[in-house]
């Protein structure tokens, strides 16, 4: 079973059980979508909600007979909040026929890898040549299977404009070191000296989790996978119509960037509030909003 079915509420359906549910997802989808594979070959996917906006998907392909064969399925939940990026490439996963993202947002100041939602999409503009291109947006989401919730931080409104100052002049500093500006990468590289010997200088007397605000880091082996601190902006309980179980939708704010998760409510340690912060590691999911030039 896929270890992430329990944020989409099926914590406690058995495997064999979850094969059943599995195997009527295509003759009950609330979603249809198929394109030409890599390997030449129809795939379809099928995809079945269990609450408004997160569920199950089966991916696979047809035999000659026109019998479905079920190649995998994966949980998901649908993002809200596109991102515009600046650099994006697409791959195909060596194990089967999976798509993995990987785009450039310099408000993170890492690169994000993230599972493709709409593989056949992808494949479709793929497959009639059209080329991705600097306006196309990215709409994150994650699921997560443990999580807590954190007290803010207290920031003064003054604090709060420095704050965003200095942000948006590292974000230029980035963006130049990027285009091979010698000057903004010494000066980043300055920078990062500083904040690290503050750091290491109030963490002897400060909790880390009250210095560092957000922060999205990579975790585990898994490429797609991060530990996250974020800002809650709003939140919404739902229930599984088909297991009963609670999930919370958390909308996060991590870095300047917006998405959305969900995690099964007996996975979460504390209550959600506007303000507070989540943190947990979270499977990160991405749908590309295709925009092309006519």
């Amino acid at each position: 079973m896929h270890k992430f079915l329990r944020a989409a509420g099926f914590s406690s359906v058995k495997k064999s059980e979850m094969q059943s549910i599995v195997s009527r997802i295509p003759a009950e989808y609330d979603r249809y979508a198929n394109a030409i594979s890599s390997e030449n070959e129809e795939i379809v996917e099928y995809m079945k909600l269990f609450g408004s906006r997160f569920g199950v998907c089966v991916c696979g392909e047809y035999t000659n007979e026109g019998n479905f064969l079920e190649e995998y399925y994966y949980p998901f939940l649908i993002g809200e909040i596109g991102t515009q990026i600046h650099y994006l490439e697409v791959s195909r996963r060596t194990e089967k026929e999976a798509y993995a993202g990987i785009c450039d947002e310099p408000n993170i100041g890492v690169p994000i890898i993230f599972y493709l939602q709409n593989m056949t999409e992808y494949l479709n503009a793929h497959f009639i040549g059209i080329r991705h291109n600097s306006k196309e947006e990215v709409v994150f989401s994650g699921l997560s299977c443990e999580g807590r919730i954190l007290l803010p931080v207290h920031k003064s409104p003054e604090a709060e404009r420095k704050n965003d100052k200095l942000f948006k002049n590292r974000s230029s500093l980035v963006e130049a070191a990027r285009n091979g500006d010698d000057s903004a990468i010494e000066t980043l590289t300055l920078e990062d000296m500083d904040i690290y010997a503050d750091i290491s200088v109030r963490v002897e007397e400060e909790d880390i989790l009250s210095i560092v605000e957000t922060s999205f880091m990579p975790w585990g082996i898994e490429s797609d996978e991060y530990t996250i601190v974020g800002e809650i902006l709003k939140f919404k309980e739902e229930v599984n119509y088909l297991t009963g179980e609670t999930v919370v939708m958390l909308r996060l704010v991590c870095n300047k960037l917006v998405f959305d998760i969900c995690i099964n409510r007996n996975d979460l340690l504390g209550e959600p509030a506007v303000g507070r912060r989540f943190r947990g590691n979270v499977w990160i999911q991405g749908r590309i909003n295709y925009s092309y030039d006519s």
